[in-house]
């Protein structure tokens, strides 16, 4: 993770691996519970077993419970 976005890595061996139909420059919500924030990201780049993702704009505090 850096200041402009993040490396996220998709585990192998889930009983339901992680699997998406994202592709490169849809965006999705990254929520970070640990630390109460949430970053709205366009997805950079894809493969097997991580997405790149670029931060669009700065975190936003977590007010309320994200499932």
């Amino acid at each position: 993770m850096s200041t402009t976005g993040a490396k996220l890595a998709l585990r192998s061996g889930w009983d339901n691996p992680f699997r998406s139909d994202a592709s490169e420059l849809e965006r999705i919500r990254l929520v970070i519970r640990v630390d109460h924030v949430m970053y709205d990201c366009k997805i950079t780049r894809r493969d097997e077993t991580e997405l790149g993702i670029k931060f669009t704009a700065a975190p936003k505090p977590i007010t309320k419970v994200v499932r």
